[in-house]
């Protein structure tokens, strides 16, 4: 489903899709997904490895440029805003993935917490984690929510496996700093 089309798509051609679907052409929204589809679904793919996954970060992507085309003028690379919306996406897939694996290891499935206060740690630890910046949130996430391998995690997020260790450093650096201000 997701055939690289021949024509490489430049920024005059798509906005001229782009305008060309806001005002009504269906013709046009289906070659602009056509063309650009490829490229989300493959950058959503290495992030996700799942291919269901994928397709759904693939169709909200386009969803999600449908809902705010009244900004579309302000796009001036649409297939970077693309990419930033996927990644976001992903990003929020695997936030929940985590969040339910974290809560699967700290209770059994189906049991509520004994106390309040367990509820209250999870709470502050999935906050802290969602205010680490991108760049530290989803090495973070992948490597000791989700149990990839740092060898996996680098290769999935294109990064070398030096920077990979640097940003799971920091990241749990920022993270010991937050919960610690938290817990005074």
């Amino acid at each position: 489903m997701h055939r690289r089309d021949a024509t490489p798509m430049d920024g005059e051609m798509a906005r001229t899709l782009l305008r060309d679907w806001a005002e009504g052409s269906s013709r046009a929204g289906e070659l602009l997904v056509r063309r650009m589809s490829p490229d989300i679904y493959a950058a959503s793919l290495r992030i996700l490895s799942d291919r269901q996954e994928a397709e759904d970060v693939t169709q909200d992507t386009f969803l999600k440029l449908w809902e705010n085309r009244e900004r579309w003028q302000e796009v001036e690379d649409l297939g970077s805003w693309l990419r930033r919306i996927a990644v976001n996406s992903c990003l929020n897939v695997l936030k929940k993935k985590a969040r339910l694996k974290l809560m699967d290891q700290v209770l059994p499935a189906g049991e509520e917490p004994p106390l309040p206060i367990a509820r209250i740690e999870f709470d502050e630890a999935s906050r802290a984690i969602d205010g680490l910046s991108e760049a530290y949130k989803l090495p973070f996430l992948c490597r000791y929510l989700l149990g990839w391998s740092n060898t996996e995690t680098a290769e999935r997020l294109g990064l070398t496996p030096e920077a990979l260790r640097v940003r799971i450093h920091r990241a749990l650096v920022l993270l010991r700093e937050k919960l610690k201000r938290g817990l005074s």
